[in-house]
């Protein structure tokens, strides 16, 4: 259950003397349908909580996206994910999460109609739109409504609702350019926009315009920004120094560093022991050090090696981004009772992501145990190499390993001289480009008939369009040949081809796309006249179908840590909903809706909603709102197809550790036995059900002045039958470690509940080959 209280105050100011006498201004108020009513009011604060922002106000704040516009708002809260955002599932997304209930319980419009999802899920299952999306030079005004409205839009509005509203017609010439970077020469901004319209839609009854905008961010890096934020070397201020070795010092560099092992697969450079080396001594394939060197002459490992400050070379705090977009529409009143619309647009965002370059063992060898797990064994550096890199100790055309220290050493005896290798591909760099094409078109018409009757039916259809790019990322198979070739240079990295580094790392393209097709039509009516005016009726319908294409990035499992999520699905909503405002009296007013939706995966709710507003004077209103709502689970949450995995840190019980030897002499562990990264594999439900809230809102509305409006609100959220991957995984984990066989314990994880089951055991421990291996993987 989530509650709060939130405080709004608004003051206007007064307009300066003109030179000229001004016309008088016309004191009739245009009625609007505002967010989360069906019905044109000329009152916008409404039972519910909406704030509204203007064009001009976001102007004067000196926003510039509806990301910034929306994270202005207070009621965007935990879970939320800006524009900057460059990890994890969703990096190169943004989106809105009103009152902290995440992005998935959000639901956001533009001018009150729905748009294609973003078809990646922020953290591995939550689906939005993304805001990046949003031509911002036509947003007319941004309501957000901080309530649930599922009995006005169905799923998805548990925590409330962002609806972009854009201009509906423009005449003339307008656009903006905007220029700027940072003092210290970076985060160069640069945008512009352009519109043109034509057509004095109340004279000749139609209006065309186009609109052109651009903008273009540029990166940010730790580099460019002063200590502490451009270093790991955190001495000064009472942190470690990172950037020579300690028993804090868990990152490789970009000098490789070995050690002596056996090697019992000569074909296979993954099969090195497990354990100690041979020796503890460590040594750098190259000591021409542009930072200087360091030498560890203490403790189990010993060596030299030399300073890299990795926060410093490859680090970024922004991305670059750039962005552009193109819009039309055309509105027509087709007689004096039908009016019509058609709109079109175009937009395309593009991250460009540094990341780190990937390692070979990120653990350097230096003031840490120097005995490897089984869960990574690293890799080892042969003593020969040969074209074919197959059965080079014995080929014909072998030779010995230039990357190998140890190989003139023991050329008789290849299965003793193996190099354990650390090392990080400082020549190869890493990160991920993304590019997201929203296609989205609209269409209606509206008009009257009868005695008082008011229609409207609206039409959309979106595609969004992602490609990811990731570049840096290890090919196992491709890097496996290299070393056993010598195609790869590790002692003098800058000599690689280009060609060897593409056959290292090959970019992985992935293409995914999610589609939306949506028909709506309500009508409404006047009934008859209460006390304080008319009570209105209204009466809807909406069919929708969406599908998502997420695809796996890493389908082949050829590509060392690159993600293996997707989601697949597709379904049609139908939903029927109707809404009645009731002025009781001058004072009350009473407004009650539901909707009724219906999936084709076989579920249906309903989801009510009543309001009411109290105005015992004009400067004082208080308001207050009951709601029921739901949110559908995503595609990657029920499609039949979708599955993605996370890891976190495990710590192994207490008596599996001493069945693997317990503490040894030195106060370590064996390696088998510490805690480690143990993983979820998460697969889609198609039996899942609805989450369902209750939501409760009161609030107090004092406007003294025309020009100053304050408004304080209470909120209480509750969720019930909550979706939540592998909830049980707690109770799995223990489970499987309660016993002393693989048999038995994957028993357990399975009895645990369905759906789990153990997916990957870890090889045996070959210091305690009768105790029980790890589980690396478990099915949720």
């Amino acid at each position: 259950m989530i509650c709060g209280v939130a405080i709004a105050v608004l003051a206007t100011g007064q307009a300066s003397a003109q030179t000229a006498a001004p016309e008088p201004e016309s004191t009739e108020i245009e009625a609007v349908v505002v967010t989360g009513s069906l019905f044109r009011r000329t009152d916008t604060e409404t039972p519910s909580p909406v704030t509204v922002m203007t064009s001009e106000s976001l102007a004067r704040a000196g926003i510039t996206t509806a990301t910034d516009a929306i994270r202005s708002v207070s009621a965007d809260g935990a879970g939320s994910i800006g524009t900057g955002f460059q990890s994890g599932f969703s990096a190169g997304g943004s989106a809105v999460s009103l009152r902290g209930l995440g992005v998935s319980s959000t639901l956001v419009l533009v001018d009150g109609l729905r748009s294609a999802n973003f078809p990646i899920n922020d953290d591995g299952h939550n689906a939005y739109v993304d805001l990046n999306s949003i031509p911002f030079s036509l947003i007319d005004r941004i309501e957000v409504l901080k309530d649930g409205a599922s009995s006005s839009y169905g799923a998805d509005a548990i925590g409330g609702v962002v609806n972009l509203i854009l201009k509906k017609q423009f005449v003339g010439v307008a656009g903006s350019a905007e220029f700027g970077e940072s003092d210290r020469g970076d985060a160069e901004h640069r945008q512009f926009d352009l519109t043109l319209g034509y057509g004095d839609y109340a004279q000749s009854g139609w209006n065309f315009y186009v609109n052109g905008e651009y903008q273009k961010d540029g990166r940010v890096t730790n580099h460019s920004r002063g200590f502490p934020y451009n270093t790991q070397d955190l001495s000064r201020i009472g942190g470690l120094d990172q950037n020579t070795a300690d028993s804090t010092l868990t990152t490789a560099t970009p000098t490789a560093v070995v050690t002596r092992v056996s090697q019992t697969d000569l074909n296979n450079p993954l099969s090195g022991m497990i354990g100690a080396p041979l020796t503890n001594q460590y040594q750098a394939l190259n000591l021409n050090c542009a930072n200087g060197s360091y030498t560890v002459t203490t403790g189990s490992a010993r060596g030299t090696s030399c300073k890299y400050d990795l926060v410093d070379l490859y680090n970024q705090i922004a991305p670059f981004q750039e962005r552009y977009a193109v819009n039309g529409r055309l509105s027509v009143r087709l007689s004096d009772n039908i009016e019509g619309y058609i709109t079109g647009s175009f937009s395309h965002d593009e991250v460009r992501i540094k990341n780190q370059p990937r390692t070979i063992r990120a653990t350097q060898p230096f003031g840490g145990s120097p005995a490897v797990s089984s869960l990574n064994p690293g890799i080892v550096l042969p003593v020969y190499v040969c074209a074919s890199g197959v059965n080079c100790a014995t080929a014909g055309d072998r030779r010995l390993n230039p990357n190998n220290p140890f190989a003139t050493a023991f050329a008789g005896d290849p299965a003793n001289g193996a190099a354990r290798i650390y090392y990080l591909f400082g020549d190869i760099p890493a990160g991920s480009d993304r590019s997201n094409d929203v296609i989205r078109g609209t269409a209606g018409l509206k008009g009257s008939f009868g005695d008082g009757w008011d229609w409207r039916i609206e039409g959309v259809a979106a595609r969004d369009n992602l490609k990811i790019t990731q570049y840096g990322f290890l090919n196992i198979a491709n890097l496996l040949k290299s070393i056993n070739t010598g195609g790869y240079n590790f002692v003098n990295p800058s000599a690689n081809s280009e060609a060897v580094r593409d056959f290292v790392s090959p970019d992985v393209k992935t293409p995914s796309h999610s589609t939306l097709l949506s028909l709506d039509g309500s009508v409404t009516k006047s009934l008859w006249t209460l006390p304080g005016g008319d009570m209105q009726l209204a009466l809807g319908g909406q069919i929708r179908k969406e599908t998502l294409v997420n695809n796996n990035q890493n389908e082949r499992l050829d590509t060392y840590t690159l993600t293996t999520s997707s989601a697949f699905g597709e379904h049609t909503v139908m939903a029927g909903y109707f809404e009645v405002l009731a002025p009781v009296t001058e004072d009350l007013e009473i407004n009650v809706s539901g909707r009724y939706d219906d999936y084709s995966e076989g579920f249906s709710h309903f989801s009510p909603k009543i309001g009411a507003k109290y105005t015992p004077i004009r400067q004082l209103a208080f308001r207050g709102t009951y709601s029921k709502g739901f949110r559908a689970p995503t595609f990657a949450e029920a499609g039949a197809r979708s599955q993605y995995a996370g890891f976190s840190t495990f710590t192994t019980p207490a008596a599996f550790q001493l069945a693997h030897g317990g503490l040894t002499s030195a106060g370590n562990t064996n390696p088998y036995a510490q805690s480690y990264s143990l993983g979820g594999g998460y697969v889609g439900n198609p039996d899942l059900k609805p989450e369902k809230s209750r939501s409760f809102t009161a609030g107090v509305i004092f406007e003294p002045t025309r020009w100053l409006s304050a408004t304080v609100d209470y909120y209480d959220v509750k969720k019930s039958d909550l979706i939540v991957a592998g909830p049980l995984l707690a109770n799995a984990r223990n489970a499987y470690y309660t016993q002393t066989n693989v048999t038995d314990a994957c028993a357990a994880v399975a009895a645990v509940g369905a759906g789990y089951s153990c997916n990957l055991i870890d090889a045996v421990d070959p210091l305690f080959p009768n105790a029980l291996p790890r589980v690396l993987i478990i099915n949720a």
